[in-house]
């Protein structure tokens, strides 16, 4: 395996983020983000939808931006249309969803409040994208 690098500021985001899954979620986290850079340094693009909660904000409140070219080599090479568009914004959203659920231990009312979203959408969306969610 090759070694990687972290980007700097990447481990101040580390130290602030809660860790609700404690040192296997860290693990975890890290080993995706090593796996999909595709740098020798893993930057915090990396990990660009761990550290988000409430509209790409980190547990303290500090902005973090998502990277606007996440999806641009795929969405450059397909046609535009509206199945296409659906299909993309509902694998986005299911994904959003089920992470969030993971990182509130399955809360529905917590999972809400870190997208942004009234507790009844998320379970309307939830019921829509038939996400398993446990008890």
């Amino acid at each position: 395996m090759e070694t990687k690098r972290l980007e700097p500021g990447v481990l101040d985001l580390f130290v602030r983020y809660n860790w609700p899954g404690n040192i296997r979620e860290l693990e975890a986290t890290l080993h995706r983000a090593i796996v999909m850079s595709n740098d020798e340094t893993v930057t915090r693009g990396d990990f660009y939808g761990l550290f988000a909660e409430i509209g790409g904000m980190a547990a303290d409140h500090t902005p973090i931006p998502l990277p606007a070219s996440l999806l641009k080599p795929v969405i450059g090479k397909i046609e535009i249309t509206g199945e296409v568009y659906d299909d993309v914004i509902s694998s986005v959203d299911r994904q959003l969803i089920e992470r969030a659920l993971e990182s509130s231990g399955g809360r529905i009312r917590e999972a809400a409040r870190r997208l942004g979203l009234a507790r009844n959408t998320l379970k309307a969306k939830i019921q829509k994208y038939n996400i398993a969610v446990r008890d």
